[in-house]
C-alpha cells in the first residue's frame, strides 16, 4: 500500500511539472496588454502609455503629461487601487474597451478604469467611473456585449481581415461592388 502511494505521489510530481511546462508555452493571455496599460498608468510611466496612444488621444491630451494627471485625478477621488475584483473585453460604440473594475482605498464602492482600443490594441481612449455608473455597451451575439478572451481575439482579427480587404479593393483596377479579390459585399468598392 505504501509503494502505490509512492508511486502516486511521482506520477502526479511527473504530470504537475510537465503541466507546469507546458502551460508557460501557452498563447499569451489576451488580457495581458490591457493589464500593462492598467500597471502603466497606477505607476505613472507616461512615456510608456503615450507610446502605445493613438495620434487622436495625443492631439487630445498633448502631452504625455495627461496620464499623470488622469491619474491624479481617480486617486483624488478613490484613493489607491487595493484589489482588482473584475476585467474584462467589451464593445462600446464600436470599439474594444477593456474593463477593469476595482476596490479602492477611500472610494465608498469599487471604481472602474476603461481602456478604449483600437484594433491594433493601440489606445484610443480612456474612462474611469463608479461601478454604478456603467455605460451603456453594444450587444453582441451573446446578447450581453461581454467579450470573452477568444471572441475578442476573433473580433481583432477580423478587423484586420476587414481593412486588408479593403486596401485590396480600393487597389483593384477595376472594381465593382462584387469584385472577386474584395470578400466584403459592399458598394463603396
Amino acid at each position: 500500500m505504501r509503494e502505490i502511494l509512492v508511486i502516486a505521489a511521482v506520477v502526479l510530481t511527473t504530470l504537475s511539472t510537465s503541466a507546469g511546462a507546458q502551460s508557460t508555452a501557452a498563447p499569451q493571455d489576451s488580457l495581458a496588454i490591457a493589464r500593462r496599460f492598467a500597471e502603466w498608468f497606477f505607476s505613472s510611466q507616461k512615456d510608456s502609455l503615450w507610446a502605445h496612444s493613438s495620434d487622436e488621444l495625443k492631439g487630445q491630451m498633448k502631452s504625455p503629461d495627461e496620464w499623470t494627471t488622469a491619474l491624479e485625478q481617480l486617486t483624488a477621488r478613490a484613493d489607491a487601487e487595493e484589489k482588482v475584483l473584475e476585467e474584462k473585453f467589451i464593445k462600446r460604440n464600436g470599439r474594444t474597451q477593456y474593463w477593469r473594475t476595482s476596490k479602492y482605498s477611500i472610494a465608498d464602492e469599487p471604481v472602474m478604469l476603461r481602456f478604449a482600443l483600437d484594433s491594433n490594441l493601440t489606445i484610443i481612449g480612456i474612462g474611469m467611473n463608479p461601478q454604478r455608473q456603467v455605460p451603456r455597451i453594444d450587444a453582441t451575439i451573446e446578447g450581453e456585449g461581454v467579450l470573452t478572451r477568444q471572441r475578442s481575439r476573433l473580433l481583432v482579427e477580423r478587423e484586420r481581415l476587414r481593412r486588408w480587404q479593403s486596401a485590396v479593393c480600393r487597389r483593384a483596377s477595376t472594381c465593382n461592388a462584387r469584385h472577386t479579390d474584395c470578400l466584403l459585399d459592399r458598394g463603396d468598392c
